[in-house]
């Protein structure tokens, strides 16, 4: 095909694309002089269907591009909303918003002014998603819609689910759910 020996290392996600930070962490993995190509599975499968190859190669290359047709077809989401743009947690400076609930037990929103106390917002949300299309509303609806936002119109949250220990924090920009 290439070669006798190559070495193919692939990186992909689902949905979304790689950014240039999770590019650079896999270079230093790679050896010096090393070659990168960008493609689609598209791309990928369509290669390797026309790839003419003796018929251990071939047979291997067509199982591959089999399993390249799953991974061409959209995929259903994989639970992390496409607006959130980082998990970075809120700093002392910043104000942020807490969810707390889960599929069991409806949602609380507080939010949490920086150096102040907490205030309940609202109880009963159906899940994380209606939350912070509440939150949204609420903000887009205030007299001072400043006093929610972090830098760049970004909200700041906090998911905390009473039946796990682990806490996620989540940034999305205002107007996006």
């Amino acid at each position: 095909m290439i070669g006798d020996n190559v070495t193919i290392q692939f990186e992909f996600k689902v949905t979304g694309s790689i950014d240039e930070a999770q590019f650079a962490s896999h270079r230093r993995k790679l050896f010096e002089g090393h070659r990168e190509v960008e493609v689609s599975w598209k791309e990928i499968g369509k290669f390797l269907r026309e790839s003419q190859t003796d018929s251990t190669m071939s047979y291997l290359l067509e199982q591959f591009a089999g399993v390249i047709m799953d991974l061409e077809s959209p995929k259903p989401s994989s639970g992390m909303p496409k607006q959130i743009f980082s998990r970075r947690k809120a700093s002392s400076e910043e104000p942020y918003f807490v969810l707390t609930g889960n599929a069991r037990i409806p949602y609380k929103i507080e939010f949490f002014p920086p150096g102040e106390a907490s205030i309940t917002l609202t109880n009963g949300i159906t899940g994380p998603q209606p939350a912070r299309k509440w939150i949204n509303d609420y903000i887009l609806q205030s007299n001072n819609p400043s006093i929610y936002l972090a830098e760049n119109n970004s909200i700041i949250d906090r998911c905390i689910n009473p039946d796990k220990q682990k806490q996620e924090w989540n940034r999305w920009y205002l107007g996006t759910q």
